[in-house]
């Protein structure tokens, strides 16, 4: 039997993309899951908490908790699991988690920052969902997925992620695999999501990589003409030592932002960089050459 999430991706794969608005007034804002984990969370014993995951949370969501739990969350056991190892933590960030409202006139104004650094720009729906802290936000096109249970989605950091998301949820398919697309899509969302959002999801890559950015350049152009790992450098934000994780965010952004800074007409560049399905082309076009 197929499960309520599987089935609900394989009948959207088969259907006509949707359409949304171009209006950011008019995107939807979602958090009906997280009072509905809630209850969940408060209802259950230790014994009965996996079957009321499945039964109460998981089963019957919204469409984004629906893709967050097949990519994200992997099952009510996994969760249960999760929260029961976590539950301090979790009755810790219950608070934060109902605040999220507080978020969305700033999410708004990230958005219409959006619309015009990119006129073609149309906005789909944000789901706030709990996780097992596996992701702060993901996106698909059926819209864009926060895990509030995630530090990085506090209320008044929330608009830098969802802006960094809308920018992948506006990129297109393609431009390649290894290291240096993925630095370019990461990248590219973090340097044009800060344009719109007037923050920085990675301030500590930040921090690092302007410090050492001469010997990281080079170090991830070695990387790229070599072994091109991504992991090294994409996908390992609990990293700490000896340097933080996620470093290839920090070069992408300083990619996009040389070719921005570099561009007569921002309105172009802004294009050009989210619709890139050529990243070296980006690269060499930037002049980015840190010594």
């Amino acid at each position: 039997m197929i499960s309520s999430g599987i089935a609900i991706l394989a009948i959207a794969a088969q259907q006509t993309p949707p359409s949304f608005p171009s209006d950011p007034d008019q995107f939807q804002f979602i958090t009906s899951d997280i009072d509905r984990f809630w209850t969940v969370f408060d209802n259950s014993s230790s014994e009965d908490l996996a079957k009321n995951l499945k039964e109460k949370y998981l089963n019957g969501g919204s469409h984004g908790l629906a893709f967050f739990n097949l990519t994200k969350i992997q099952g009510a056991d996994r969760l249960a699991d999760h929260i029961r190892s976590r539950k301090v933590d979790y009755m810790f960030l219950r608070e934060r988690t109902l605040k999220v409202k507080e978020a969305l006139p700033r999410i708004k104004s990230a958005f219409y920052a959006m619309k015009h650094l990119y006129p073609e720009a149309t906005f789909p729906p944000v789901y706030c969902v709990i996780g097992r802290h596996t992701s702060g936000g993901t996106a698909s096109s059926a819209g864009l997925m926060l895990g509030v249970e995630m530090s990085i989605n506090e209320p008044d950091k929330m608009p830098y992620i969802v802006a960094h998301e809308l920018i992948h949820f506006l990129q297109p398919k393609g431009g390649g695999n290894g290291l240096l697309a993925a630095t370019i899509r990461e990248g590219s969302a973090d340097w044009i999501g800060y344009l719109a959002s007037g923050g920085l999801i990675n301030t500590e890559q930040w921090k690092y990589g302007l410090a050492h950015e001469a010997e990281l350049w080079k170090e991830w152009k070695a990387e790229v003409a070599g072994k091109n790992r991504v992991l090294d450098w994409i996908s390992t934000f609990g990293q700490k030592e000896p340097r933080p994780g996620d470093l290839g965010y920090f070069i992408g952004a300083r990619i996009a932002q040389a070719y921005y800074n570099k561009a007569a007409d921002k309105h172009a560049a802004v294009k050009q960089i989210i619709e890139c399905r050529d990243p070296a082309w980006l690269v060499k076009e930037s002049g980015y050459d840190p010594r």
